[in-house]
């Protein structure tokens, strides 16, 4: 997905208001990019804008998204977060689902946890945009940086031709050649989640040379890099997780005698270092493994049975 990440990253760099024109945010009075990274939790967040309106400032993580993702609501919030801890400023989450497949029940623009009595720990709203039900007469209307979204809106793909005329006549009217070198490419990136190569090669303005142009390699270029050192960072924590892991089983072996199928398990459930090698720490203290790891052992016939 690493290349559609970048394009929406050149995207509202380059036109900032018009992408929060097409999140519905209104009164804007000045607007900067701001540092996105939050590699406090290994990723980056898509774009995140500082917003000035009369009411006072605000953040916008604007995240796209164009695949199913299970956790994507607990992502948000956790992004959000990081955000807000980082800049302090209240935090404005508008995620943009590029496809239907994207979609999922679970994405209602709210996240909610309660305690076992009912108490709620915390509420963290969202904003949908559902591309596809957004209509594509609104997109070629609206801001110069958000019409390479117009080929995924609805109604786009049974007039997709008289859809690229209009966004040609657009960008011959009102942009630079450096802007529609860039909103060119862009297109051309994200007509892939809809469009076979040949038909968008058809249909967009010089088809072929833009899949040769530099900007439209570059683009891609970008989001290979990014994927390679998105790989290598999880490779180098998964090298780590199964280090801790296999450390745990071996020295827990040595005081706690042989783990059972349950425990061996559970160790390999652990999905981050640092809370194995929390357990690695406790090992000493622990009379069981049944204590270590917190499990709740039972036999066949419902009597408890130590590990």
């Amino acid at each position: 997905m690493k290349p559609y990440d970048v394009t929406f990253k050149h995207l509202v760099e380059a036109h900032p208001r018009d992408a929060l024109a097409f999140a519905g945010i209104a009164g804007i009075e000045r607007v900067e990019i701001v540092d996105a990274d939050v590699s406090a939790i290994s990723s980056a967040v898509d774009k995140a804008l500082k917003v000035t309106t009369q009411q006072g400032e605000f953040l916008v993580h604007l995240e796209f998204q164009s695949g199913r993702d299970n956790e994507l609501a607990e992502r948000l919030f956790w992004y959000n977060a990081v955000l807000y801890h980082r800049h302090r400023l209240p935090v404005q989450t508008v995620l943009v689902l590029l496809t239907a497949a994207a979609d999922s029940p679970r994405l209602t623009g709210r996240l909610e946890t309660r305690l076992p009595s009912g108490d709620t720990c915390w509420t963290f709203h969202y904003q949908t945009v559902r591309l596809w039900q957004v209509p594509v007469a609104d997109i070629l209307q609206g801001g110069l940086g958000v019409l390479p979204l117009a080929p995924l809106g609805a109604g786009a793909n049974s007039s997709i031709k008289d859809v690229v005329d209009k966004m040609q006549k657009r960008l011959a009217g009102e942009a630079t050649r450096a802007e529609q070198s860039l909103l060119w490419a862009a297109t051309y990136v994200l007509m892939g989640l809809s469009f076979d190569a040949e038909a968008v090669r058809r249909l967009i303005p010089g088809g072929m040379q833009m899949r040769e142009s530099a900007t439209y390699q570059a683009i891609l270029e970008e989001g290979r890099m990014e994927g390679r050192m998105e790989g290598r960072m999880e490779g180098r924590v998964e090298g780590a997780l199964e280090e801790a892991r296999r450390l745990l089983l071996h020295v827990g072996s040595q005081t706690l005698g042989k783990p059972s199928a349950a425990v061996k398990k559970a160790i390999a459930d652990i999905a981050q270092p640092a809370a194995a090698e929390k357990l690695l720490t406790q090992v000493a203290r622990a009379s069981s493994w049944n204590e270590l790891l917190g499990l709740s052992l039972t036999r066949k016939n419902g009597h408890r049975r130590s590990s």
